[in-house]
């Protein structure tokens, strides 16, 4: 079952996603009984793709941790998506399965790209999206969330400007 965060995570990337893609997404259908995928998501062309969520930061305990930005370690990255791709969620009546994986880090995108050069992705995985805030500038009154996304396997990059909830 999706829990709260994961359908805020889930509704923040229908954001994302729909502010530069097409077909968009319309809707995530996520029951308590469904474990994995975590959801099924409609596009506007009707098509339905199983979402599979899952999040990295650092290792706790890990200087890391605390200033991610000055000491990346980006092997959790790496062997939390060699476990998940792994694993098969393709269900009946859904045409793809997308990973989505929200990272916690502040990091340049090709230190994020080299970190990922590897990973081998199974045809069972139609898209892998990996989802990184982009460092903040305090200097900046910009009243936006500036996101990363690099998709996977095309290494498509899209850094969306989206406006800040109200709440």
């Amino acid at each position: 079952m999706a829990s709260d965060l994961e359908r805020r995570q889930l509704e923040f990337f229908a954001d994302v996603y729909n502010s530069v893609n097409e077909p968009t997404i319309i809707s995530f259908k996520h029951d308590k009984f469904q474990e994995s995928p975590d959801a099924i998501c409609t596009l506007s062309n009707d098509e339905k793709k199983a979402i599979e969520l899952t999040s990295v930061g650092a290792p706790k305990g890990s200087s890391a941790r605390k200033t991610p930005h000055k000491n990346p370690d980006l092997s959790p990255l790496v062997r939390i998506l060699n476990r998940k791709l792994s694993y098969d969620y393709r269900e009946e009546g859904v045409s793809g399965v997308w990973l989505l994986v929200h990272m916690r880090l502040t990091l340049p995108r090709d230190m994020v790209e080299e970190a990922v050069s590897e990973i081998i992705i199974p045809e069972r995985f139609e898209k892998i999206f990996l989802e990184w805030p982009i460092p903040f500038d305090a200097s900046s009154h910009d009243q936006n969330i500036n996101i990363n996304i690099l998709e996977l396997p095309t290494l498509k990059h899209w850094s969306p400007n989206l406006p800040k909830p109200s709440h």
